[in-house]
C-alpha cells in the first residue's frame, strides 16, 4: 500500500501554490495590469508566459484594430478545441490583455502597442552605450549562487541574512519564530524542495504583496529584468523610486549586481523568463539511502547537507568536503515533525534527489527509495498522532438528571459534544461553545445549581 502511494503519483516535486505570476496579475486590481503594460518589455514577458493557444490568438489579433466576433475566432480552430479556446478567452480577459463584450474580442490598447513595439522594433535602448560588461560571467554566476544560497541557508540553518530578506521570508510564512529562534515552516520546506524558478517567483510575489510603493511599476521593472542580458550594463539614473527599491532588494538575493551607477542582471534573473517545465539538474541527485536508514550525501554544497540535517541525525557521522553521512532516526524525525515537516515532504525530497545509482531499477517499477525506509518514516509520523489535544470545557455536579439532560440535548444540537457520562454525570464540550452553554443554562426551567 505504501509502495503504491509513494511511488505512483502523490509526490510531484517543484510545484507550490502562489508561485504563478499570471495568477498574481489576474487576482490583482485591474489598474495594476493596465499600468504594467505601459512597459513594452513587460508585455513581451507576459506574452512568453502564456500558453501556445493564447499566444496564437494574440499574434493573429496584434494588428487588428476592430473587435472580432467569437464565431470568427472559433472558425480559426477545429470544433473539438472550442472549450480550450473559451478558456483562452477567459485568460486573456482576466489578465487585461483583451476586452470582451457582446461576444466580441479586442486586444487592449496598452498591451497591443507594447507588444508591437517589442516584436517589431522600437523604443529606447536599455543598455548603456560604450560601457563594458560590469562583471564576467563566471564571477556573476558565483555571486548569484552565493547570495541565493545564503537565503536558503538562513531558512534551514538560521545563518545571518539581511533584515529586508528576513522580513519577506517571515511575511511569506517560510520561516517562523520557534522557541526563541527562527526556524523553517512546512511551507518553507516545500519551498526548498521546489525548482529554482518556482522559488524565485514565489519569493518575488511575496515581496510584491508587501511592497511599499507603486506595485505596477515594480512588477513591470521585474519583468523587464527577466528579459535583460546577464552581464550587460544598464543605467540606474533613469529608474523610478519603485524600480530603485526593487533593484536594491534584488541585489541582496543575487538577481542583480550594482556598480558605479549601473547594474547588470545575473543568471537568476534570466531564469524568471524560462518556461515552468525545465529539465532537472542532474547534479541535484546526490542522496543515497540504505535499507538500514543510513543516508549519504555526495555533494560539496553545505546547503544540501544542511537540508538533510533537518530530518537526519548527523552526530558522530562522517563529514568530508564532498561527502556527508547521517541516519534517519526516530528522534531526528520527531524533531522534524514537531517543526511541521511531514513524512510525505521528507520522502519527496529523498526520492527527488536520489542518486542515479538508486534509480537503476526504476524502469522495472521499483521506487528509488527503499520501501522499508518510506514505511518506517510514515510509521514514526503516525506515532506523533496517537494523542490529539483539543481545548474543551468540563461541566459536572449537576443537581438533577433533568439538568443534565437539558444541557446534554443542547450540546448535541449544537454539534459541540466531545464526551458525556450519565453515571457521574458530566459533559465535555468544545471550548468555543462555552458562552452559548452558559446562556442556555441561565435560561433553564429549573433553577437548581450545578
Amino acid at each position: 500500500w505504501t509502495y503504491l502511494r509513494v511511488y505512483c503519483g502523490d509526490l510531484i516535486p517543484g510545484q507550490m501554490e502562489g508561485a504563478d505570476i499570471l495568477q498574481y496579475i489576474e487576482k490583482s486590481p485591474k489598474s495594476i495590469a493596465e499600468n504594467i503594460y505601459l512597459e513594452p518589455a513587460a508585455c513581451l514577458a507576459i506574452f512568453q508566459y502564456l500558453n501556445p493557444l493564447c499566444r496564437h490568438l494574440i499574434i493573429r489579433l496584434l494588428y487588428v484594430k476592430i473587435p472580432i466576433p467569437f464565431f470568427v475566432l472559433f472558425s480559426w480552430f477545429e470544433p473539438s478545441q472550442k472549450g480550450a479556446v473559451e478558456e483562452a478567452f477567459k485568460t486573456l480577459e482576466g489578465l487585461q490583455i483583451a476586452q470582451i463584450a457582446n461576444s466580441v474580442l479586442l486586444l487592449t490598447p496598452n498591451f497591443q502597442q507594447g507588444l508591437t513595439v517589442t516584436l517589431a522594433g522600437g523604443g529606447a535602448p536599455w543598455a548603456v552605450g560604450g560601457v563594458q560588461r560590469t562583471h564576467d560571467a563566471a564571477a556573476l554566476e558565483e555571486l548569484a549562487k552565493k547570495r541565493w544560497e545564503a537565503v536558503l541557508s538562513y531558512m534551514v540553518r538560521t545563518t545571518p541574512v539581511e533584515a529586508n530578506v528576513r522580513e519577506t521570508l517571515m511575511a511569506a510564512n517560510l520561516v517562523t519564530s520557534f522557541e526563541g529562534s527562527d526556524t523553517i515552516t512546512p511551507s518553507g520546506f516545500q519551498f526548498v524542495l521546489c525548482a529554482q524558478r518556482t522559488q524565485l517567483w514565489f519569493y518575488i510575489i511575496c515581496f510584491l504583496r508587501n511592497f511599499k510603493g507603486r506595485v505596477a511599476e515594480a512588477l513591470a521593472f521585474i519583468l523587464k529584468l527577466a528579459l535583460s542580458t546577464p552581464g550587460e550594463a544598464y543605467s540606474t539614473k533613469t529608474l523610478s523610486a519603485a524600480a530603485s527599491a526593487v533593484l536594491k532588494h534584488f541585489a541582496l538575493i543575487g538577481l542583480v549586481y550594482i556598480k558605479e551607477g549601473t547594474y547588470c542582471t545575473t543568471r537568476l534573473a534570466s531564469i524568471l523568463a524560462q518556461e515552468s517545465h525545465v529539465a532537472e539538474d542532474p547534479s541535484k541527485r546526490f542522496v543515497v539511502v540504505e535499507t538500514n536508514n543510513c543516508v549519504y550525501g555526495y555533494s560539496e554544497s553545505d546547503l544540501r547537507v544542511a537540508i538533510l540535517g533537518l530530518f537526519t541525525s548527523m552526530k558522530n557521522r562522517y563529514h568530508l568536503p564532498n561527502f556527508a553521512s547521517g541516519r534517519l532516526t526516530r528522534v531526528s524525525l520527531r524533531e522534524a515533525f514537531a517543526k511541521g515537516i511531514t513524512a510525505l515532504q521528507i520522502i519527496n525530497f529523498l526520492q527527488t534527489h536520489a542518486h542515479p545509482q538508486m534509480r537503476v531499477k526504476t524502469h522495472m517499477g521499483f521506487p528509488p527509495l527503499p520501501i522499508t525506509v518510506s514505511d518506517q518514516i510514515f510509521l514514526w509520523e503516525e506515532e506523533c498522532r496517537r494523542i490529539k489535544t483539543e481545548e474543551v470545557t468540563l461541566y459536572r455536579d449537576f443537581a438533577t438528571q433533568a439538568d443534565f439532560d437539558y444541557m446534554h440535548s443542547f450540546a448535541n444540537a449544537l454539534g459541540v459534544m466531545v464526551h458525556a457520562d450519565q453515571r457521574v454525570p458530566l459533559l465535555v464540550v468544545k471550548a468555543e461553545a462555552h458562552e452559548q452553554m452558559k446562556r442556555h443554562w441561565a435560561g433553564r426551567p429549573s433553577k437548581a445549581q450545578a
